[in-house]
């Protein structure tokens, strides 16, 4: 299989992941404060890493450079605030205003890209994001009468625009180094910076249910640790444009799930917003297949 079908199928099984991340981020942040909750994650993710790495590290590909771990730091920041901020506005909105950081990424990496890199704008993807992020807009859900609600916004734009440097910064560090060692580093670092999180943000074991010990181990495994490596290996090929486009599906994930899971129905406008994503989509898909060049 090509390189490119390789990437764009991760990108498109990061999506089906990282949707029912929004819904696990609403059960568990009753019992489990933001910074907790991140902290934990990054550990589960962390340890899980060591543990694939200590046996078999001559397969996990090419190590960081010394002079990749300033950019390597800052990245790790950027993973911090981004789960900090997106987790306090989880408080604040329903997982379907949630991920608005899939609608609203897209354009804001469009803009970063236009100012640090140039060659990655070009009409066609500028069309591509902008009737795909319109699409997204489309299927959700907004409560702007709840109270604090425009809060919550807020800050989920900010953390949108965080995770947006994240990705166009982090296809320098892939330059020299694998998914893995990058992801790995990022990982671990987050987790020491987010231990300070658990002095101010205690939790109580005995308030932790099943279900949420399963909903945790979950978002750890799957939306940190395998979640960031299918990421950084679609950042390495396609560039970070084309990812947030893939990325745009996860609305249409939580549309079909609250059709499947909550009885809930489709309205025209959601379904129309549904085809505004495909759309855009599939454009920039075969727009990026038709490219011999790598990467993007």
């Amino acid at each position: 299989m090509k390189k490119g079908n390789i990437s764009i199928a991760a990108i498109i099984l990061l999506s089906l992941i990282w949707a029912p991340a929004f819904s696990g981020s609403k059960i568990l942040l009753p019992t489990i404060g933001p910074a907790s909750l991140a902290a934990i994650r990054f550990w589960i993710a962390a340890i899980l890493l060591t543990v694939v790495k200590l046996p078999f590290p001559q397969k996990c590909g090419k190590g960081l450079r010394k002079e990749d771990w300033k950019l390597l730091v800052l990245t790790s920041i950027a993973c911090v605030l981004h789960y900090v901020f997106s987790n306090q506005a989880s408080q604040l909105l329903n997982e379907t205003e949630s991920s608005m950081i899939s609608s609203f990424q897209a354009v804001f990496t469009l803009l970063a890209s236009g100012l640090l890199l140039e060659n990655l704008v070009t009409p066609k993807i500028s069309f591509c994001v902008g009737i795909s992020s319109v699409g997204a807009v489309l299927t959700m859900e907004f409560g702007l009468l709840r109270e604090n609600v425009l809060r919550g916004y807020a800050l989920m734009i900010v953390a949108i625009v965080v995770w947006v440097m994240y990705c166009i910064y982090v296809p320098k560090l892939l330059q020299n180094s694998s998914c893995f060692w990058v992801v790995y580093g990022q990982c671990l670092l987050s987790a020491v910076i987010l231990t300070p999180a658990f002095i101010f943000e205690p939790i109580s074991i005995q308030a932790v249910t099943g279900l949420q010990w399963g909903v945790l181990v979950f978002l750890g495994v799957f939306g940190i640790a395998v979640g960031f490596l299918l990421n950084a290996y679609g950042l390495k090929q396609m560039g970070p444009i084309r990812v947030s486009l893939v990325l745009n599906g996860i609305p249409i994930v939580l549309v079909l799930s609250n059709m499947l899971f909550q009885n809930k129905s489709i309205t025209a406008t959601r379904l129309l917003g549904s085809l505004m994503i495909l759309l855009g989509t599939v454009l920039a898909i075969l727009d990026y297949a038709k490219k011999d060049q790598q990467p993007i």
